[in-house]
């Protein structure tokens, strides 16, 4: 092992561990730790099928609709017709409404961990470079 910084813990590997002001603390290397929070930001939801599905139901309801009002149809079959526009309506808005609901809860999720991996940041004192020896880089 190398000399240490005040402080600070120098690994044979060249890694200077930062000293935490309190408690136990898995090392990991800067970079690491930089790729993970670049990674989370990154993160986008998966809720293309809920879009998709919604768009596409709401689109049905939209295209049977103008059928019903611009053709000439029997009052039964308006029912049948007006009843699949109110259905499928219905399902793509809900569809729509679930996946704008399931984006923000994993918007949230991700921002939430972003925040955590902040605050363990903030327990650690950053050295500068200038400040090690030049065999612990």
């Amino acid at each position: 092992m190398t000399a240490p910084v005040s402080g600070s813990l120098a690994l044979s590997q060249g890694y200077v561990v930062l000293a935490p002001r309190s408690g136990e603390a898995y090392p990991i290397p800067c970079e690491e730790w930089e790729f993970l929070k670049s990674k989370l930001r990154a993160i986008s939801s998966g809720a293309w099928f809920f879009q998709t599905l919604g768009s596409a139901l709401v689109g049905a309801s939209i295209s049977t609709g103008l059928t019903v009002l611009f053709t000439a149809v029997t009052e039964r079959q308006a029912i049948i017709a007006w009843s699949a526009v109110v259905a499928t309506m219905l399902c793509g808005v809900l569809s729509l409404v679930f996946a704008h609901q399931q984006k923000t809860v994993q918007r949230v999720l991700a921002s939430d961990v972003l925040v955590q991996m902040e605050i363990i940041e903030k327990r650690y004192e950053r050295v500068s470079q200038t400040n090690v020896p030049a065999n612990s880089r």
